[in-house]
């Protein structure tokens, strides 16, 4: 992956402000208030994601592709995932048939 420039202007730097800010955002959104170790493993994880999203890329164009490169920061990622404490957002599952029916009998027409 190419080195990113001391003033953030490069795609690569630009996405990874992007993956930071939506992971701090959705830490936010979970509760947390966002400590200095916090910043420190957002900053880790959002480089992590770009590079895989990187080789991810290279990987599709038909470039070889270091898979033992690939595993290790995979395994980070879930890593930093995992130490960030971020959980998967999980949708209200839609009623099943009968509460439905049920709920639509109980109210007039």
């Amino acid at each position: 992956m190419r080195q990113t420039n001391a003033d953030l202007r490069t795609r690569a730097a630009r996405r990874q402000r992007e993956v930071e800010r939506k992971l701090r955002d959705e830490l936010v959104r979970q509760g947390r208030v966002i400590s200095i170790l916090d910043e420190m493993e957002i900053g880790s994880l959002a480089a992590v994601i770009v590079q895989i999203d990187y080789m991810r890329a290279q990987q599709t164009r038909g470039a070889n592709v270091d898979l033992e490169q690939l595993t290790r920061l995979l395994n980070t990622q879930g890593r930093l995932i995992s130490a960030l404490g971020l959980r998967p957002q999980v949708a209200e599952p839609p009623p099943n048939l009968s509460d439905y029916l049920a709920a639509k009998q109980e109210r007039p027409a």
